[in-house]
């Protein structure tokens, strides 16, 4: 009884907040989530449009424009596809002892802040991480979360929801962290997110926090209008993972299926 209590005090505690933030979300602009309901499994109703060619290159470009780390690769394209095949394989390695988000925050570290230059704090988490060599056998499949973190209302609901996915500030784990963009200006409301890989044995936890955020700050790709929506698949992904060090980049082939 105490549990469903602390659920209910969480989630009241949410909706006041945001009440007193002036219906911030809908009157300065939101994701538009665009799933109906309780934001459940629904068909797709925009797969990516690989069709952008060099459009997709420029896109990835503005929406990256703050980084300052060199691509891997080729293109930029190329780029994120490696950074996708190292965090998959990453968090397969890491799944393969331990089945439980803990296992996506090694060594009990604090998550990292989302200060100064975002995308050098997200890219420098590659390092932290450490490269794999062994992902074990299979290809990884799992969903893109994305996380707007000036939106957050810090109620620790999808926490609680999510079985310890998401923590008390609603971030994935950081060991799941593999990109930062911005769609608008610095500083206006929901422009700048994160991405974050969310393997496949985590969904259900994922989408249990999400239905219980009513600020709306995480949300999968595939539910947002986020301008990266076009050029990432939307539905489950299924990654091709290869265990290489850094700089051996040239090797990888394109990580998506």
């Amino acid at each position: 009884m105490a549990w469903l209590i602390g659920i209910l005090a969480a989630a009241l505690i949410g909706i006041i907040s945001l009440q007193f933030r002036g219906r911030r979300i809908t009157s300065l602009g939101s994701p538009k989530r665009l799933s109906s309901g309780t934001g459940r499994e629904r068909s797709v109703d925009q797969e990516p449009d690989f069709a952008l060619g060099r459009d997709a290159e420029s896109l990835l470009a503005r929406l990256q424009r703050g980084r300052v780390w060199p691509l891997r690769g080729g293109t930029q394209q190329e780029d994120l596809d490696l950074r996708l095949s190292d965090i998959a394989a990453w968090c397969q390695a890491r799944l393969n002892t331990d089945k439980t988000p803990v296992a996506l925050r090694p060594g009990g570290a604090e998550q990292p802040k989302l200060t100064g230059n975002r995308w050098r704090v997200v890219d420098g988490l590659a390092d932290r991480r450490g490269p794999v060599s062994d992902p074990g056998s299979g290809h990884p499949s799992g969903r893109f979360l994305i996380y707007f973190p000036d939106e957050s209302l810090f109620d620790g609901a999808a926490a609680m929801m999510s079985d310890g996915f998401f923590d008390d500030d609603n971030a994935p784990p950081w060991g799941t962290w593999f990109g930062y963009f911005q769609d608008g200006p610095l500083g206006s409301t929901y422009s700048g997110y994160l991405l974050a890989w969310v393997p496949a044995a985590f969904i259900g936890a994922v989408q249990a926090g999400i239905d219980v955020n009513p600020e709306q700050c995480i949300l999968w790709l595939a539910d947002s209008s986020v301008e990266l929506r076009r050029v990432l698949p939307l539905g489950v992904v299924t990654v091709r993972a290869v265990a290489q060090p850094r700089s051996s980049a040239e090797q990888h082939t394109r990580s998506l299926t």
